[in-house]
């Protein structure tokens, strides 16, 4: 019996830290797509700070969005409930072995669909900075970028890596 209590216990830590990656995520996304502008997104000052408010601001910063907000509010709806009502859902089920498994089943479920989310937050995430890279190198090659003269041999990145290899 202590082993299965050990296996909800961790199931529920591991949708605990999916549930925080997503939240962390998305407020990476936001804090990036304010500094480069995706989409002409400008972030509301005060920044929020209630997740469902947090995922409001990431259907406005990237309006093509829709199907991943409505799956991200539910999955807070759900971790509030993991959360703050696990024992008063479900809390019955705890005393019994058969209780456990299905408690542990459905957290489970939880966690693939989170860490799902959070794949698909993460992809957004690199796709934003890959299109801001390729952005910023097309102003500079159209000569969009006033004076701009970075090159190896002047670079802190060369004299870094020469003093590195006088070290040697």
């Amino acid at each position: 019996m202590q082993y299965q209590d050990r296996e909800v216990v961790a199931a529920y830590g591991e949708a605990m830290l999916y549930s925080h990656l997503v939240e962390d995520m998305l407020k990476l996304i936001l804090r990036e797509a304010t500094r480069f502008r995706a989409n002409g997104y400008q972030a509301p000052i005060p920044a929020p700070w209630k997740l469902g408010d947090i995922i409001n601001e990431f259907g406005r910063a990237f309006p093509d969005s829709a199907k991943l907000v409505e799956r991200l509010h539910r999955l807070q709806k759900i971790r509030n409930k993991l959360t703050h009502a696990l024992v008063p859902q479900v809390g019955s089920d705890l005393v019994t072995e058969e209780g456990r498994d299905q408690i542990q089943a459905m957290i489970e479920r939880y966690v693939r669909h989170a860490a799902a989310a959070r794949r698909v937050l993460g992809a957004i995430y690199e796709s934003m900075l890959k299109q801001v890279v390729v952005h910023d190198f097309t102003l500079m090659f159209e000569g969009e970028i006033e004076e701009f003269d970075a090159r190896v041999v002047k670079s802190e990145i060369q004299k870094l890596l020469d003093e590195v290899e006088e070290e040697s």
